[in-house]
């Protein structure tokens, strides 16, 4: 079981269900392409995730902030069961925090930290230590069940891949993975591309980096000439084109826009075109390809 949290997601009006649908669809595809199929449910505020899977996985899941893989137990004597059965026998030092999602529970938070802060006390014998403890044990009330977080993985935050609708990623130019996560992390789905003159086109292999963050299997269109990006643009319904720099040859004002549907053409209008690493300097470029690259959520 893990419990996931989102944070941008969390400041949408009435249209949030929006994103929590789609953010439980990705989480479910993720799961899909590892072979397990999860069980998803969505109380205020957080997603419940039932599947057994390395929680590092969900780093590739835009739109969640933080994951943690969690126990959950019916009342305090069961949560501190389940501390004597996670908390290290080696732990000299450790922290309880807890957060109440769920207010009709009869205790509020510092009662409950309290209390199972003073069972661990007495019967391991270790200190609480508020910074650097040896282990640091959330627990979270959720509909009258508390859940003990044993494993804490920060993720990118963003928005659902899909959110925003799709855009094109001409993936023959440099560092173009890194404009296409960075366009998933704002909750475009991406849609590569690549010229039939380019190097890249002979490549057997899909974006290796780009495909660990799609929900769905990607697959590089290769194309020959300007008017087939207006083509791919209305078939695959994208709104935009991402690139790096200007694409050689491409005139972008005689380039069609697509209309909000994405089912039309319109002959007088223009393809919006996005420059994500605008503004980064080759170090910063370096340092977010290697990030997304491993996997490491840090200043991200």
């Amino acid at each position: 079981m893990f419990i996931a949290r989102f944070d941008e997601i969390g400041i949408k009006g009435n249209n949030r269900i929006l994103f929590e649908r789609r953010l439980e669809d990705n989480i479910k595809a993720l799961c899909a392409r590892h072979g397990k199929r999860a069980c998803v449910s969505r109380p205020y505020g957080r997603l419940l995730i039932d599947v057994e899977l390395d929680a590092a996985r969900f780093r590739q899941v835009f739109g969640l902030s933080s994951v943690s893989r969690a126990v959950s137990a019916a009342t305090m004597d069961g949560a501190k069961e389940v501390l004597r059965s996670v908390l290290p026998k080696s732990s000299q030092t450790f922290r309880i925090s807890c957060q109440r999602l769920d207010k009709s529970f009869p205790l509020d938070s510092k009662q409950i930290a309290a209390e199972l802060g003073a069972f661990v006390c007495e019967g391991s014998g270790a200190k609480a230590k508020m910074v650097s403890p040896d282990v640091n044990i959330e627990v979270e009330v959720i509909d009258g069940v508390l859940y003990v977080c044993t494993e804490t993985v920060r993720c990118f935050g963003g928005l659902p891949v899909g959110i925003e609708g799709s855009v094109l990623l001409d993936v023959g130019q440099p560092h173009a993975e890194l404009a296409g996560v960075l366009m998933a992390k704002r909750g475009c789905d991406v849609v590569p591309f690549v010229r039939s003159a380019s190097p890249v086109s002979r490549l057997p292999s899909v974006p290796r980096l780009l495909s660990a963050y799609l929900p769905s299997a990607v697959s590089v269109t290769v194309i020959s000439g300007d008017a087939d990006i207006v083509d791919l643009a209305a078939r695959s319904r994208a709104k935009a084109l991402v690139c790096t720099d200007v694409l050689p040859g491409v005139v972008v004002s005689d380039a069609q826009r697509i209309t909000a549907d994405g089912q039309r053409l319109n002959a007088k209008g223009l393809l919006p075109v996005l420059f994500p690493l605008t503004g980064m300097t080759e170090e910063e470029i370096d340092g977010n390809e290697r990030r997304f690259g491993t996997g490491r959520c840090d200043h991200v």
